[in-house]
């Protein structure tokens, strides 16, 4: 079991997240293994003829999505509420209205995107009547993708999921009741529904006693909308290059194999999908926490965030490769693929691309850190060397030597050429800057962190080493007895009221700043504010707990990440 509140928030979060996006890539399955066993391989193909589409819904919504978690989960490291709910309400309000006027006009105007999308003959019809049903279902597809990101960020993680597992069963329910009826139509209308089943379940959250979040009167803010858009903007380049290259690649592909090549390449994609449930799992795990801990300039926190995310990275991404390399056949299967040419095709896809999947999750999950950590420059570049330049580049050229293969080797070759970059990027900005080597922190003077069980033992040799941390760093003593005192009162408060009959998890953190001492206690037991004082303790506890309050020039109880936190500043 981890035994600090970061790996216990990392692991509370992580696992629900890959779920979650695991799947969603069920739901991607699930169209395909179901049109490719009952419409053939033609229908098969044009799904993956539509995944333009998804990239380009993908796109919109991780910009107001992550763009909108980062900034907002900066603001709550930083104790700014008001802040956080105007980020809220203007990435939801500005999502929904935005989806709405991009399906109207998608509709519209659907034979000339299909036209676009690469169709030939054979598949033109499929991938027409695949595609107007999705954008048709703009507005619920990208609310659905936002909404989720704001309650995860809530500390609901396990919601987020639990509306996805709904979601997908009824997708898949859908899909065989609906393609034997009208056809490809069926899928499409499928998973929109399911969508919008997801969307009003996570939804849920925003009536529970567990939200922290509110819609502010004044709606869409255009300050916050740009700083949305600043803060999505490296993040939403990945689905906006794949929308790219997958159009490229999509006649690319066709050019050199035709409709056989096209199928090999949907058993990649789908492979993709799987690899992209665990890195943006990944990725979309340490967001909030690196966010949160950055607003609270607590590099310490996001070392050791970063530091549990690579270690389980190498085991989870170790395993699926190990399973690729190992069986590649079983997969190729899974989607109806019966041909023996293109069976082994695929066979040899599979094996060459498994590889990079590793290094797809080092990568972004470096995007992510430095757009957390506002380094968007830095997060771009990662975006566009890996999805754009070094992946075209290198498929382009390779195809002219090794053909269809060269396309899975350019996309290994691209993660190994963006790893290089960004360790070189950030190891030269580390020596001009004087910032830590890789993650590019500022240097930090000593901090103080201890997480421990919640008992009067622990408290007290957590008060003693409180007291050396203060006087090593000679720090005023007016405020470290200030601090002292928030810290035995503020703990014991947390265990007698907050527990629940058993011992929670503590985190005590101090560090001094240029002008202020911060003081961030947090635990992962009952949400009690002791700012309120209904405790049924005695009046000097009262007191102290007033005095506690009126000492602090900032003092704020919020419940954060899925934890309980108090914030005092001196």
């Amino acid at each position: 079991m981890p035994d600090t509140l970061v790996q216990k928030n990392f692991f509370r979060m992580l696992v629900p997240t890959i779920l979650t996006n695991l799947l969603s890539a069920v739901g991607a399955f699930s169209d395909t293994v179901i049109v490719g066993n009952i419409m053939g391989e033609a229908a098969l193909s044009a799904v993956t003829f539509t995944s333009p589409v998804f990239m380009f819904i993908n796109t919109i919504a991780i910009i107001f999505a992550v763009g909108g978690a980062t900034a907002m989960n900066i603001d709550m490291g930083r104790g700014d509420r008001d802040s956080v709910n105007k980020i809220f309400t203007t990435a939801i309000s500005t999502v929904t209205l935005l989806g709405f006027l991009l399906g109207i006009v998608c509709v519209i105007f659907i034979d000339g995107i299909v036209k676009i999308l690469g169709a030939n003959a054979e598949t033109y019809q499929y991938v027409k009547e695949y595609a107007v049903v999705i954008l048709g279902g703009f507005p619920v597809v990208l609310y659905n993708t936002c909404i989720a990101f704001y309650v995860r960020s809530d500390g609901r993680a396990r919601l987020s999921m639990f509306g996805m597992l709904i979601a997908i069963l009824a997708n898949i329910v859908l899909d065989l009741v609906l393609v034997p009826i009208i056809g490809i139509a069926g899928a499409a209308w499928a998973l929109v529904i399911a969508q919008g089943l997801s969307a009003v379940i996570i939804s849920m959250h925003f009536f529970s006693e567990k939200n922290t979040l509110s819609f502010v009167p004044k709606g869409i803010s255009p300050g916050q909308v740009l700083r949305v858009l600043k803060s999505g903007a490296s993040t939403s380049l990945t689905f906006s290059c794949q929308f790219f290259v997958i159009l490229i690649f999509n006649n690319l592909i066709v050019s050199i194999s035709g409709t056989e090549g096209m199928v090999i390449y949907t058993v990649i994609y789908n492979i993709s999908v799987v690899a992209l449930a665990i890195f943006e799992g990944m990725s979309q795990t340490i967001q909030p926490m690196v966010s949160v801990y950055h607003g609270e300039k607590n590099g310490s926190l996001m070392r050791q965030t970063m530091c549990i995310a690579y270690k389980t990275a190498a085991v989870i991404c170790g395993t699926v490769i190990l399973l690729l390399e190992a069986f590649p056949q079983p997969f190729a299967r899974l989607f109806g693929v019966t041909d023996p040419a293109i069976l082994e095709g695929a066979v040899v896809a599979t094996r060459i691309y498994a590889p990079a999947i590793l290094l797809m999750t080092y990568n972004v999950l470096m995007s992510y850190f430095y757009q957390s950590t506002e380094k968007r420059l830095l997060s771009a570049m990662i975006v566009l060397c890996r999805c754009l330049v070094a992946l075209l580049t290198c498929a382009l050229l390779f195809t002219v030597f090794w053909g269809l293969n060269g396309v899975w080797l350019g996309y290994l070759t691209a993660e190994i050429l963006t790893l290089l970059l960004w360790l070189s990027m950030s190891a030269l900005q580390a020596g001009k800057k004087g910032l830590s080597r890789f993650l590019l922190l500022k240097k930090q003077g000593p901090v103080f962190i201890r997480s421990f069980t919640g008992t009067l033992q622990n408290l007290s040799h957590t008060h003693l080493q409180a007291k050396a941390y203060l006087q090593k760093n000679g720090v005023d003593a007016n405020k470290a007895n200030k601090a002292l005192l928030a810290v035995d009162k503020l703990v014991t408060n947390i265990m007698e009221h907050g527990g629940n009959k058993k011992r929670c998890s503590i985190e005590v953190y101090i560090a001094q700043e240029p002008e202020t001492l911060r003081v961030i206690i947090r635990d992962d037991g009952k949400s009690f504010d002791p700012a309120v004082f209904e405790s049924n303790g005695a009046k000097q506890e009262e007191k102290d707990l007033c005095l506690v309050k009126e000492h602090a020039v900032f003092f704020e109880y919020r419940p954060t990440l899925g934890f309980n936190r108090t914030m005092l500043k001196y």
